[in-house]
This record gives C-alpha cells, sequence and structure tokens, in this order.
C-alpha cells in the first residue's frame, strides 16, 4: 500500500500566567529559531510535515499572556498603524507591533524576562482557585526536574 505523511504542529512553549511557568522567562526569538532549526533537521522523512509558529508571532502573544493593562494603548497604537487580523502569520506585521510599543515607551522584554517568585504579578489579584504558593512549589518541581533530565 501507499504510505501516507504525518503532519506535525510545534509550538513554542508560552510561560502563562497562573501557570507555574509564570515566573520563567520566555526565549528569544533567536532561540526559538534555534531550535526549530535543530528539529527540521533532526526530522530527515520526506513524509513528515513540520509546521511552526511563526517566532515573532509567539514572542507577541507571550507579551500579552503575560501583560497588564498598559498595554491596552500598545494593542490600540498597533491598530491604528494598520495591524489588523495578526493571527494569521501571512498578513501579520511585527514591526507595527515594534513601532506601537515604541510609541507607548513599553519594552516587550520587561513582559518576557524572569521573574522573581516575591515579585507582584498583574494578574494575582484574580482567584483561580490555585494559590501562589502551589504554583511556586509546581514551579520548583518542574525546575528540578529540567535539571535531571538535562543533567
Amino acid at each position: 500500500g501507499r504510505m501516507g505523511e504525518v503532519n506535525v504542529s510545534v509550538a513554542t512553549m508560552i510561560p502563562k500566567a497562573h501557570t507555574p511557568f509564570q515566573w520563567q522567562a520566555m526565549l528569544t526569538i533567536d532561540e526559538i529559531r534555534r531550535r526549530q532549526r535543530y528539529i527540521r533537521t533532526g526530522i530527515r522523512s520526506r513524509r513528515i510535515k513540520l509546521k511552526f509558529h511563526q517566532p515573532e508571532l509567539t514572542i507577541l502573544e507571550a507579551v500579552f499572556n503575560r501583560g497588564d493593562r498598559r498595554l491596552a494603548d500598545v494593542i490600540y497604537g498597533a491598530w491604528q498603524l494598520g495591524a489588523r487580523f495578526d493571527q494569521y502569520g501571512e498578513v501579520f506585521r511585527y514591526d507595527l507591533w515594534k513601532e506601537a510599543f515604541g510609541g507607548c515607551g513599553i519594552m516587550m522584554d520587561d513582559y518576557l524576562s524572569s521573574r522573581d517568585y516575591s515579585e507582584p504579578l498583574a494578574w494575582d489579584h484574580i482567584d483561580t482557585g490555585v494559590s501562589k504558593d502551589y504554583l511556586i512549589e509546581e514551579s520548583k518541581k518542574a525546575t528540578e526536574l529540567a535539571l535531571e533530565v538535562v543533567g
């Protein structure tokens, strides 16, 4: 019989609010690209079709996942500059978003860097039913496990 194809979509992990990873730094665009290349070179079969999210779109998603109310001005600024339907890669314009952040005097890196457990987070006031102490313990366990795996 004829062999089929396998489609594989690979997304970069984003440290999101209300998770044990909310204190972790987001990967840089260059590091995301490096890891995507590594995966692509490791898959040699032509029957496996790899799809990756755009690194710039991933970075923007990470910013908004850990953002605060100041980002409302950035969203409005990007809209004024012409950003529309940016979840679709073919119309996404990262340059407009960088300009909007700059116009508001906001650094994306402020939302992408690692955070200390004691640092107040913009979403701390939202009660999800999961305590911050529990998330911290889970974060520490995940870090320990990652160190064991790496080695």
